[in-house]
């Protein structure tokens, strides 16, 4: 706010902008004041349309007439875009927005997960946090970030059935159908794998894996691009609760990994069902995401 403004002009100036607010405005306010994130109203660049990000770990922008920094907000440094939560955002003009800041993101992300580094990114289900299959190193600091028992495996992402067979051990025509019925989709299957491509850690000291190719354009994508598998376990500590949208996400989390990749899930609060064939017959491990009735 301008500094030459006496108390009562900054009042009156005040009080004329939330006359204006937007529903969006009022929405952002109300996100503000929900999470305690400080904030301030700057009369000189009232309605400003759009965001400004100054770094991948705090975000500072404009919306109407709020300037304010917010911790769960990212976005690529020194760009015009818009906030990562969509639930603040409409219009022609902002889905345009949005699309070009993912790709930008998305690009960001392959480069971080080919270069073994660990990213938080939004799936079909929950929001998860991983790093390329074959990177023990990232592996042992994604377990350690997580303080995820070294004895529990871990599943891991695929972008397509082809991918899958590589890293498993031959499979019957029955488990390939399953996978054809719901995949892509929010159902995590677990067949004994190819112990020389997969970690030890990554499948606890076992001899299956569970696989999943996600119902998600986003996460398939930055296999796609990163062209390895990725872990894929939901993006909290050990134990903590399971982020089904960004907001949830914890920031102490935030701080440990390379990364964040902003979007969306379909926010059901719902992990995948989790079907164990490696035994005859299959074990429905966990109910989740996909009715499965065996």
């Amino acid at each position: 706010m301008a500094d030459n403004l006496t108390s009562e002009q900054r009042s009156k100036t005040m009080s004329r902008i939330r006359s204006k607010w937007t529903t969006q405005e009022k929405q952002i306010h109300s996100h503000l004041k929900g999470n305690r994130i400080k904030h301030k109203m700057h009369p000189k660049i009232a309605g400003s349309p759009d965001l400004i990000f100054e770094n991948t770990k705090t975000a500072v922008f404009l919306h109407g007439c709020f300037w304010h920094k917010c911790p769960k907000c990212y976005i690529k440094p020194k760009t015009n875009k818009n906030c990562p939560d969509g639930s603040f955002h409409s219009g022609s003009r902002t889905n345009e927005i949005r699309r070009e800041k993912n790709m930008n993101n998305l690009g960001k992300a392959i480069e971080v997960i080919r270069k073994g580094g660990i990213v938080i990114f939004p799936t079909d289900t929950a929001f998860g946090v991983g790093c390329r299959i074959d990177d023990e190193k990232a592996v042992k600091r994604l377990f350690s970030i997580r303080k995820r028992p070294q004895s529990q495996p871990t599943p891991v992402l695929f972008d397509s059935i082809e991918r899958v067979k590589e890293y498993l051990l031959p499979f019957g025509r029955d488990v390939e159908r399953l996978m054809i019925k719901y995949w892509p989709g929010a159902l995590t299957i677990i067949l004994n794998c190819d112990k020389g491509k997969v970690p030890s850690l990554v499948r606890g000291g076992g001899d299956a894996l569970g696989v999943r190719i996600p119902d998600h354009e986003t996460i398939r994508k930055l296999i796609k691009g990163a062209n390895i598998p990725i872990l894929g376990p939901s993006a909290n500590f050990h134990g903590e609760e399971t982020p089904y949208n960004f907001r949830a996400l914890d920031k102490e989390l935030i701080k440990l990994v390379d990364f964040v990749l902003a979007g969306e899930t379909r926010d059901k609060g719902l992990a995948s069902t989790v079907v164990d064939c490696t035994k005859n017959p299959w074990e429905i491990i966990r109910q989740g995401g996909v009715s499965l009735d065996l």
